[in-house]
């Protein structure tokens, strides 16, 4: 009778392990957060199996897998011994996968747990750094940097602001990240996921890179611009980022000088050409202007442009780019208009668009960024005049209001509070 005893004890386990791998492996979140009923589970199976009978139902079959214990107890011990084997091979084989996800449920869940009810708090960085270290493709960790940094400094000015995002940067394994994701193929709709799961993505090394070049630290910044240029070269987005970094980083000197304007023309061509896909690429080119970074690359060309023909010999060309400047703000604000509807379309906040900024100056609020380009606006007479009337525009009038802006990116009003801190715990039930 020992014999059974103990292949029932042994079966018990095993039942026991398969619903505690196989749950946690498909459902994550289910198991993290409900480990003591799985727990129980061995201890069910060996008193329903040998014990107390589990209803008429089960009955025949009790009784079949009893007797067979007892009748055939090599085929028994065999069979034992070949799914124990089985078990043990399989485990070692997804053991790091399994870990990863268990070491991001319970970063995740430290975290979740100091933003708290309110959804004010800020994580530590180094837990956020912990779980992106386990599954960087996971969004929600962008999602709480974004969010967390931008409450320490939502004009990106603040010492705090760079601070933070260095402390996370610290804590991630840079190099295994790289590794894995060097040849990552970023799904065409990067910001609001894919058709199965329907759970938002970012791109790793675009994200990594990003949070880099905001620590205002150049070595930092340095960093990401040969990281991204080096693995993303067929990416059309980081093609465009990797240019307004170029820009950002170089001193073009006094531009009074003819010869660091062309140097500056150059420039502003380059990421022009950038921004106008050939007709060819058809459906393809759908996901790029639907990337903020889109956005932000015809904002820093109007940027720039306002900047560089401030310097004009004469009227014409202090006004020379005036039409290309607001063709590139009527854009900005006809996509945002049309790609607001879903819950998460753009993973950076407006703070990195000066359009931003010149609609919170002519809604008379107090801003501290792009003042200077403001004054450079007057040198082309008409300029200010024509915003003004785009900011009057009737199409446009909902972009008075400063959350109109936010909507559709980590800052949304829609994830203050709890609501964040259930947003993201809806994604821990998604994509794995």
């Amino acid at each position: 009778m020992i014999g059974p005893l103990i292949l029932i004890l042994i079966h018990s386990v095993l039942v026991a392990y398969a619903v505690i791998i196989v749950v946690f492996y498909l459902f994550p979140h289910d198991f993290y957060f409900a480990t003591p009923l799985y727990l129980i589970t061995p201890v069910l199976f060996f008193v329903t199996s040998y014990v107390i009978p589990a209803g008429n139902k089960l009955l025949p079959f009790k009784d079949v897998y009893l007797e067979a214990l007892v009748c055939r107890p090599v085929a028994s011990w065999c069979i034992t011994t070949i799914i124990v084997a089985s078990a043990l091979i399989w485990t070692a084989a997804m053991f790091d996968s399994i870990h990863s996800r268990y070491t991001y449920m319970k970063s995740l869940d430290e975290a979740l747990s100091s933003i708290g009810v309110d959804g004010v708090a800020l994580p530590e960085p180094s837990q956020l750094a912990k779980a992106f270290n386990a599954l960087p493709d996971r969004p929600e960790v962008p999602f709480i940097l974004t969010r967390a940094s931008r409450l320490l400094s939502p004009d990106l000015l603040t010492p705090m602001f760079g601070a933070y995002n260095k402390a996370f940067l610290d804590g991630v394994d840079r190099n295994a990240v790289l590794k894995r994701f060097g040849d990552y193929e970023p799904p065409h709709r990067i910001a609001i996921g894919n058709e199965t799961s329907n759970l938002p993505r970012r791109d790793p090394i675009r994200f990594l890179t990003a949070v880099a070049f905001e620590t205002n630290n150049q070595t930092e910044q340095k960093w990401a611009l040969a990281t991204l240029s080096d693995l993303r070269k067929n990416d059309a987005g980081a093609r465009v980022q990797v240019e307004i970094w170029k820009h950002n980083l170089t001193d073009y000197g006094d531009l009074k000088d003819p010869k660091n304007q062309a140097a500056m023309q150059q420039s502003i061509d380059a990421l022009d050409k950038l921004l106008k896909p050939d007709a060819a690429l058809g459906f393809s080119s759908i996901s790029f202007v639907s990337d903020h970074i889109f956005q932000q690359g015809l904002d820093y060309a109007a940027s720039e442009k306002i900047e560089l023909q401030s310097y004009g010999a004469n009227a014409a060309d202090k006004c020379r780019y005036s039409d290309d400047i607001m063709g590139n703000y009527e854009r900005i604000l006809t996509l945002r208009r049309r790609l607001s509807a879903a819950d998460l379309v753009w993973w950076e906040p407006p703070g990195k668009l000066f359009l931003y900024y010149i609609y919170l100056y002519l809604g008379h609020q107090t801003i501290n960024i792009g003042l200077d380009t403001i004054k450079m606006i007057d040198s082309c007479p008409g300029l200010m005049d024509r915003l003004q009337r785009m900011y009057d525009a009737p199409a446009f009038r909902s972009f008075q209001n400063p959350d109109t802006w936010t909507s559709a990116t980590p800052l949304s009003p829609a994830f203050n509070g709890a609501a964040g801190v259930r947003q993201l715990r809806d994604w821990l039930k998604l994509g794995w």
